[in-house]
């Protein structure tokens, strides 16, 4: 996915579906209403510590559901997804 606008004069699209997402070269929205691609600077930011969240959120649920049921089905998984941190 890519991130930000793209600019032809005054007309503002979303780099990620090319919508329009102004004519007036006044950027109003922090993400695209077509695709949901963040535009903005505090977007892109927001949108990567919400998906480092959400990681993290899941790994521990996983963490707490190996521990529970006395697997390791899970146990690659979490290490997979540990190590690209």
């Amino acid at each position: 996915m890519k991130y930000g606008i793209e600019q032809e004069g005054f007309l503002l699209k979303c780099a990620n579906c090319h919508n329009i997402v102004s004519k007036d070269g006044q950027l109003n929205k922090n993400f695209c209403v077509e695709c949901g691609a963040p535009l903005s600077v505090y977007a892109i930011a927001s949108f990567e510590q919400y998906k480092e969240d959400t990681k993290k959120t899941l790994l521990k649920s996983m963490e707490e559901i190996s521990i529970k049921y006395h697997t390791d089905s899970f146990a690659k998984i979490i290490t997979i997804l540990a190590d690209e941190n």
